[in-house]
């Protein structure tokens, strides 16, 4: 049997290195050294449905990718492995909330859904780093 959920893993990495330079390369305003890559995805980012789409085919594919890999018992099966994977499905989880709460503008006041943003964004950051 195929294992379709590699596919998945391959994709996903594509697909957010496309919107990261795409979102970027619309935007006049965006500087790769300078933005966030939260900032593609703000409630006034002239392109914000691509950037979620592609964000979101990212997570999804991240979490097709990370379940399939902790479900399959013939690759490894270590305590270290599982964990991994784990934190990979809840790295695509996060990515997927952040969907829900952007990122507030540089020069805006805070509000609850940029505050919860920053605060989905540093698990997810810390979850990526913990699964490499």
């Amino acid at each position: 049997m195929k294992k379709i959920y590699t596919v998945f893993g391959f994709l996903g990495p594509i697909i957010y290195i496309l919107a990261v330079i795409i979102g970027g390369a619309i935007r006049n305003d965006y500087s790769q050294l300078y933005n966030t890559v939260s900032e593609l995805s703000m409630n006034s980012a002239p392109n914000l449905l691509l950037m979620e789409i592609m964000f979101g085919i990212y997570n999804i594919s991240l979490l097709i990718f990370g379940t399939g890999a902790f479900l399959d018992t013939t690759v490894d099966t270590s305590k270290k492995y599982r964990a991994a994977m784990l934190m990979l499905i809840l790295t695509a989880i996060s990515g997927i909330v952040l969907l829900f709460f952007p990122q507030d503008p540089r020069t805006a006041a805070f509000t609850t859904t940029g505050t919860v943003h920053i605060a989905v964004a540093g698990i997810s950051s810390l979850l990526t780093i913990l699964t490499l």
